[in-house]
């Protein structure tokens, strides 16, 4: 049975096949790498040590030696399902068709495969990278839900009969939802037109991956003659052989050192593992270690000598933040949804998705189009609403208001970080209330992140109370962006529960905290 051995929910130990899952990231950890793991999701010296103290006690075994559970045994818990396939001559099991064809051709000697060569089946794995061993899981039917249709197949793009659903999908990616994506919409403004869908017509697996965004934007339309339900069935779809192949893909690209030495998922551990450690910090350090960075899910990947970098690469990262967001803002996820292995909804991977959307080579200071700025490239809070003029203020008195409230802080460096936080966030409120554009209100909400300092970032890590509050206050730039962008809507409300559940009801930092409702109907937008 599958017990908790720490307190952050992070680690889970599975006493039936003796493995150490990560939540976060969803995958087995080799007992070699358990400590800079937790280095990388920010655990630091005395609650490592005393975590590895903990683990030292249990049988964690090596990769080579986890048993794999049976053929159709059920899924364990932990760890993603995938759509995968299985070999119909020896039952060899693979990810993506592309992996099972070099298999055919490897192991069986054939080029061209025959026309019925696998089986499609539900997979999962225990690691990644070079330990990657595939088994086979049932998935069992739920008595609920929509009875779906057959997912279409994407035909060759070279060829001129092209499934008229798939067709749509695309038609309304290129026409509509390209603009709706901030990274997107403005690489089309600077002369890189079409850079996206180019890359997907190169790429089939890719081309899936803006298929599924499509499909959700879809799901918002209110105008849209399909039912919901149908768009959502096809994002789940499309979803699947676009995870998979990326999957694959990701494998293919590891080296042999473990989780620690691949083109890693930033899509489940949050900000704070962004970048990596040392003595720099601020934007610049950020825009140097992140330039060629991408999630999983999710959100950011660290570099690999083989495809982090890329454009492909950036893309496919940019792609799972959107959907990831989409997903978190789903009332009832239907069962295929629920299939999929997306994180649940968490205060930092929303940070990390909206930093994955926004383009790290745009400096605050050039995104303002014919407002008055100041000398330090903010715009001139003179021309704000008084509504805003209000959330200004409410900003600017934030420190005063949690210096009497709140107990006294650990140390003068989180007094300082803090105070540079509402600092911040004061100047992109500015920024998002300037104008109407819809590029200047997502960098003023998305920016913020961008100047947090390491300091306040370990402070939300420990759930520091002052750092809880700002965030919740920051989610009044969030609640703004939402009405210009269908996949950040109800976002900044669930941001601010989830501020709102670490604090006890009723206590001076869940009454600060809760304050921010009441500015949430008065947001301009």
């Amino acid at each position: 049975m599958p017990f908790e051995v720490d307190n952050n929910d992070l680690l889970e130990y599975n006493a039936k096949y003796k493995v150490l899952l990560c939540r976060k990231c969803k995958y087995a950890i080799q007992k070699s790498a358990v400590g800079s793991h937790l280095l990388r999701h920010k655990i630091y010296r005395a609650d490592r040590q005393r975590l590895l103290s903990r683990l030292s006690e249990l049988d964690i075994l090596e990769p080579d030696e986890v048993r794999t559970p049976p053929k159709e045994s059920p899924p364990v818990n932990g760890l993603p399902i995938i759509s995968g396939h299985s070999c119909v001559e020896c039952g060899s099991l693979c990810a993506s068709t592309k992996r099972m064809r070099r298999h055919w051709s490897e192991a069986h000697g054939l080029l061209r495969c025959p026309q019925i060569f696998a089986t499609s089946v539900n997979l999962q794995t225990f690691f990644r990278g070079t330990k990657n061993r595939y088994f086979e899981v049932a998935v069992p039917e739920s008595g609920t839900g929509t009875t779906l249709p057959p997912t279409p197949k994407l035909p060759p793009l070279s060829k001129s009969s092209v499934d008229l659903e798939i067709l749509m999908y695309f038609h309304h990616f290129s026409t509509a939802t390209i603009q709706t994506i901030p990274i997107w919409k403005r690489k089309l403004m600077q002369q890189s037109q079409w850079r996206v869908i180019q890359q997907a017509l190169q790429h089939r697996w890719l081309m899936y991956g803006i298929l599924a965004v499509s499909a959700c934007h879809l799901a918002t339309l209110p105008d849209d003659e399909t039912p919901t339900q149908i768009h959502q069935a096809r994002f789940a779809q499309f979803f699947q052989v676009f995870y998979a192949e990326w999957s694959e893909r990701r494998t293919e690209s590891s080296t042999e050192s473990g989780p620690e030495g691949r083109l890693e998922s930033r899509t489940k551990s949050g900000p704070e593992s962004r970048t990596k450690s040392g003595p720099e910090s601020g934007p610049e350090s950020k825009k140097k270690s992140r330039t060629e960075s991408g999630p999983e899910s999710g959100l950011e990947m660290e570099q690999n000598s083989n495809v982090a970098g890329t454009e492909v690469a950036k893309t496919a990262a940019q792609i799972i933040s959107i959907l990831s967001c989409h997903y978190w803002k789903l009332q009832s996820p239907s069962p295929n949804l629920k299939k999929l292995g997306l994180p649940s909804f968490q205060l930092d991977l929303l940070m990390a998705a909206i930093e994955d959307c926004t383009d790290p080579d745009v400096s605050l200071s050039s995104i303002s189009d014919g407002h008055t700025t100041h000398s330090n490239g903010y715009a001139d809070a003179g021309t704000a609403s008084s509504a805003h003029l209000a959330i200004l203020d409410r900003f600017r008195d934030l420190p005063s208001l949690m210096a009497g409230k709140l107990d006294r802080p650990d140390s003068a460096q989180d007094v300082f970080a803090t105070l540079a936080a509402v600092d911040a966030l004061y100047k992109c409120s500015i920024m998002s209330y300037a104008s109407d554009d819809t590029g200047t209100i997502w960098t003023g909400m998305a920016s913020w992140l961008e100047r947090l300092s390491d300091r306040f970032k370990q402070m939300l890590k420990r759930r520091n109370p002052a750092a809880l509050i700002v965030v919740a206050h920051w989610s009044l730039l969030v609640h703004r962006a939402a009405h210009y962008y269908w996949f950040l809507e109800g976002l900044a409300t669930k941001l601010l529960q989830q501020v709102l559940s670490e604090f006890p009801a009723d206590g001076a930092g869940f009454n600060l905290a809760k304050g921010v409702e009441a500015w949430m109907p008065q947001s301009p937008v």
